[in-house]
């Protein structure tokens, strides 16, 4: 991490020092990092921070390919989320908090609340029937909760199954039904009457995973 990344954490903590804890996970593709670091002369014990470094060529390219322009603008859509819109989540559709967004160049820095420290250690590999019904109680109230509002600075259709974030995934797609279908289907889902915004839990390969990034509109 820059130095004036570890600036930035001490200033938005108001803490005197920082040191690195774990390394939580990867992101994504090699795009950077996810780390948990302990502060000192805080009220605030830990934070995660979320390191992300865009390839240096694909900078350098001018951004030009599909892929990595859905990449940078789903970390851009991630801080508007949090910084616009999160403060509505109440205590039944709880997120983690922020400290601080920065991006600089060719990298970005989200800072969140340690939800470790705040009381949600556990990590599930399988959950019952009634932590099941926690898990649809907290998608209802998320979703309640963005129910017909416009989705300003997040993406305008939600998640990335939809066939303008796909065009590659199309051409390449050998089911000749489906792909003639494919634009009535995406245009069916997309004039639906009830829109909300939805929240995707990008998948692990680490010890956890609880930064979400919000996609924008879909369907109930």
């Amino acid at each position: 991490m820059n130095k004036s990344f570890e600036k930035i954490i001490l200033k938005s903590t108001h803490s005197r020092e920082l040191y690195e804890i774990e390394e939580v996970q990867d992101l994504w593709g090699g795009y950077g990092k996810i780390l948990r670091y302990g502060l000192i002369g805080s009220d605030i014990k830990n934070v995660v921070v979320k390191n992300v470094c865009l390839p240096k060529r694909s900078v350098q390219s001018k951004c030009v390919d599909n892929s990595f322009q859905r990449k940078l603008k789903s970390y851009k859509v991630e801080m508007a989320f949090y910084e616009n819109w999160s403060s509505k989540c109440g205590n039944e559709c709880r997120v983690p908090g922020w400290y601080a967004f920065e991006w600089q160049n060719d990298e970005f820095l989200l800072v969140f609340e340690d939800l470790d420290t705040a009381g949600f250690k556990k990590r599930r590999q399988s959950i019952a029937w009634n932590e099941m019904q926690l898990c649809l109680k907290w998608l209802a109230y998320f979703h309640a909760t963005f129910m017909g509002e416009k989705p300003e600075k997040l993406w305008a259709q939600g998640t990335y199954w939809h066939l303008d974030t796909r065009p590659d995934e199309l051409r390449a797609l050998k089911d000749t039904v489906l792909k003639g279908a494919a634009r009535a289907i995406d245009r069916k889902l997309g004039n639906c009457t009830f829109k909300t915004f939805v929240y995707q839990i990008k998948a692990c390969t680490g010890k956890e995973c609880f930064l979400g990034i919000l996609k924008g509109i879909t369907i109930l």
